[in-house]
Parts: C-alpha cells; sequence; structure tokens
C-alpha cells in the first residue's frame, strides 16, 4: 500500500511548471528522447538545473532506458489526468429531456451538467441519480450528445470498479452490498420510502474511494442478465445503461439477512429474471419466471 510519505514525494516531484513540461514533451514525442533533444525542447541551456528537474522525474514517472527517456505509465496516467481536466466547459447546461422514464415511478427525466457533475432527476419522483465526469469526456461533442457520452462514461467506470480496479488509482476495488440507510442515514424518501434499498458499494484498497452503484446496473455484464436480454432482441451493450437501473424495492430487495441474499429482477417481453446474490456480490441463484 503507498504510504503517505510516498504520496506526497509523488505530488512534490510535479510541483514545478517546466517538470510538468517534460511530461508534455515525452507524451508528444513517437519515439524515446536524448537528454539533449529534452533540454532543446524545453529550452533550458543551463544543462545543470535541467538535469536535477528529469532527475525529480526518473524512476517514478520517466523512466531511463538505452534510447534515452520515455514516460512510464504513471507518467502516462498523471498527463492523461491533466489532458482530461484542461478542457472547459460552460458552467451549466439546460437541462436535457432524456427519453427513457425514470426506473422508479415512470415519469419524464432531464440531465444537467455543472460543476463536474451530470444529474438525472425526474420530474415526479426525488430519484437523482448523480456522478462526477470529468470536463475532457464532453470535449469533442456537441450538447445533444452529452447524455449517450455520459451514459458511456458510467458503463466503463463501473465495468472497471466491477472488474477490480479503482477508477481514480487502478487500486484494488471490492464490491459490498449495503441498504441506502447506511450510506445516507433514514432519510431515504427520495428512493421510494423505503430505508432497505440495497445498493452495491465498490470500496478501493489504496485510496479508499468508494463508488455507489444500483444493483440493476451493477449485474447487467453477467451472462444470465445478457443472455436473457438476447433472447428478447435487446442488446445490453447499445441499450442505455439508465434503463436497467434499479432505484425502488419493486426490483431489489433484501430476502434475508442470515445468510444475507438480496433479489434483482429484470424484465423484458412478458418474462421476469431473477438474480439472488450475497453480501459481496456473488450470484447464487437465478430464475426466470412469467410475469
Amino acid at each position: 500500500m503507498t504510504t503517505h510519505d510516498e504520496t506526497e514525494e509523488a505530488f512534490t516531484a510535479l510541483a514545478d511548471s517546466k517538470r510538468v513540461a517534460i511530461l508534455r514533451i515525452l507524451w508528444e514525442r513517437e519515439s524515446a528522447a536524448t537528454f539533449t533533444e529534452l533540454r532543446e525542447a524545453l529550452g533550458m541551456r543551463d544543462s545543470g538545473k535541467f538535469n536535477y528537474h528529469l532527475d525529480q522525474l526518473t524512476g517514478r514517472f520517466v523512466s531511463k532506458t538505452d534510447n534515452g527517456y520515455h514516460l512510464t505509465i504513471a507518467g502516462r496516467l498523471v498527463y492523461g489526468s491533466i489532458l482530461s481536466g484542461a478542457y472547459t466547459k460552460e458552467d451549466s447546461l439546460e437541462p436535457i429531456a432524456l427519453a427513457e422514464p425514470c426506473p422508479a415511478c415512470g415519469g419524464s427525466r432531464t440531465l444537467t451538467y455543472s460543476d463536474e457533475t451530470v444529474r438525472v432527476e425526474c420530474d415526479s419522483c426525488k430519484v437523482s441519480p448523480s456522478a462526477g465526469v470529468p470536463p475532457g469526456v464532453f470535449a469533442s461533442y456537441d450538447r445533444d450528445a452529452v447524455p449517450a457520452v455520459a451514459n458511456r462514461y458510467f458503463r466503463t467506470i463501473v465495468r472497471q470498479a466491477d472488474n477490480g480496479f479503482c477508477w481514480y488509482c487502478e487500486g484494488k476495488t471490492t464490491p459490498t452490498i449495503v441498504l441506502m440507510s447506511d450510506i445516507l442515514g433514514k432519510d431515504v424518501e427520495h428512493l421510494g420510502g423505503s430505508d432497505e434499498l440495497p445498493v452495491v458499494q465498490y470500496g478501493c484498497e489504496r485510496c479508499g474511494s468508494s463508488l455507489t452503484v444500483n444493483l440493476g446496473n451493477s449485474l447487467l455484464s453477467h451472462p444470465a442478465v445478457v443472455s436473457f436480454y438476447y433472447d428478447h432482441d435487446i442488446n445490453v451493450q447499445e441499450t442505455s445503461l439508465w434503463e436497467f437501473a434499479t432505484w425502488n424495492t419493486d426490483r431489489t430487495r433484501v430476502l434475508d439477512s442470515d445468510p444475507f441474499r438480496v433479489s434483482v429482477s429484470y424484465h423484458a417481453g412478458g418474462e421476469r429474471l431473477d438474480i439472488i446474490v450475497n453480501e459481496s456480490l456473488d450470484v447464487v441463484e437465478t430464475e426466470c419466471l412469467p410475469e
């Protein structure tokens, strides 16, 4: 596990615009760069000062080989993060109407983007999921494409967490089923009035970040779910993630506490697929029934 001292050392290594410029130069190159090529590209005449800055990066963000210097994976991740946040989007977007109805009540929904956060709000209930999205995600898209782009971004983050990798630091993530009341307290009126709504919380062992996802989305890539929808001519990869969200106890509920069991249901073509999981999101039973 990374210590606080190691984290501070990493930030210190980047605490100079010249060092960030070195990362940029290496990022833009198609091949490794020699010491002289780097120094000249940076525009520094003093070899000693340049060598000092390069040394602060070498080993963690820059690797030195027989062919010259190139970015490490960590260096690419750092500069990629800089690019992701370098773009600016207008401070807020006027609400964009979504085609899919609210999965909790069937009401009409709108999407907004402000403060690097996408929010989906319903006009009939208080279900209002939100998630942080870097501004760079939307940089190359028109306003009308924002809902679809946000959907693909959410799908990518959920899949990454479910595959065991943190969406921030690439650390190991572990899923645990918790109740919304454990996260928000007893005031969960906006989630169907029940404090027993089970959701999945992915936790990172390295950085401590957590991600809360509804069960319907967390299990969407399970073979039983994919097959169920495929048999009804529905491709889950080409359908909006929001159509499968389960934010009420009509579709997601606790069955038992000992052993802990939770059920989530999927519906299509007059049939219902029930998936039963344990507290670690392991599927223990599946059953397909007529509605």
